[in-house]
């Protein structure tokens, strides 16, 4: 007889409330436990649901895909698992590694995925040779991906955001302010693009370029609303820039939005 979900659950967020409290080895053990767990309790399929919609992937459902993709390596599903995965903590590399199997299925739809995760790893290694020319790039990663399908349909600008985020945390800046501008694209709602939009310029600013995250900001700030939030926002970046007359330009246009609101 199964255990029920909530149970499972209940005992995996035990382990990891451990797990800062034991040694390397002992979280190999725990991580083994718990690995051997779900293919006792969960068959086939069932484990692979389960882990899939986990909201945060950890050391857990990584070791659990690697361990059945090493016991089944013609097994296609653990590989797309797997690297769904890998995608979400954008490991590029191990994603890189584990692809040319899915690219070479005969399924459209796995095929289909399967070029959507080639395209994060075109994105990571061309992003020194485009380091200076941000919109060459832009173009190339959107000809890959509408060769595919529409965008909406493979991610979400929730999930863009997050793996632009990571990218920074690696220091992969111009990988980032790509990721950031496609979850622009796709974004739903006007909170989301001008999040996305901040992001892509504030990467762009890391590069210690503070010239061309202005340059950047301008071209793409009509993608979100010019309101007052917006005009600050470039106003301070052209300061940040040494550009008085873009701040000057910006704090006039703050000043006839305030003069507006008073009528």
């Amino acid at each position: 007889m199964y255990f029920k979900r909530s149970q499972l659950d209940a005992l995996i967020e035990r382990l990891r409330a451990r797990r800062r409290f034991i040694t390397p080895a002992g979280v190999l053990v725990y991580v083994a436990g718990v690995v051997l767990l779900l293919i006792i309790l969960y068959p086939g399929e069932q484990v692979y649901s389960l882990i899939r919609e986990t909201a945060v992937h950890d050391a857990f459902s990584v070791k659990y895909f690697e361990n059945q993709l090493a016991a089944r390596p013609d097994d296609l599903i653990v590989r797309r698992a797997l690297a769904r995965v890998y995608l979400q903590t954008q490991d590029i590399e191990k994603l890189k590694r584990i692809l040319p199997p899915l690219l070479s299925s005969a399924d459209a739809g796995l095929l289909r995925e399967a070029r959507f995760f080639e395209v994060f790893v075109y994105l990571y290694a061309a992003q020194e040779q485009y380091r200076e020319s941000p919109e060459l790039l832009r173009s190339a990663v959107q000809s890959r991906i509408s060769a595919i399908d529409e965008l909406q349909k493979l991610t979400s600008s929730r999930d863009l955001l997050s793996y632009g985020d990571q990218a920074v945390g690696r220091g992969m800046l111009v990988a980032a302010v790509q990721l950031y501008l496609l979850a622009m694209d796709i974004a739903s709602d006007e909170q989301m693009r001008r999040r996305a939009f901040v992001r892509a310029v504030g990467a762009l600013e890391q590069t210690g370029d503070s010239r061309k995250a202005l340059q950047f900001a301008e071209k793409y700030a009509g993608a979100v609303r010019m309101d007052q939030q917006t005009a600050w926002y470039l106003m301070n970046l052209a300061r940040k820039a040494e550009r008085s007359d873009v701040a000057r330009k910006y704090a006039l246009m703050l000043l006839k939005m305030e003069r507006d609101e008073k009528r």
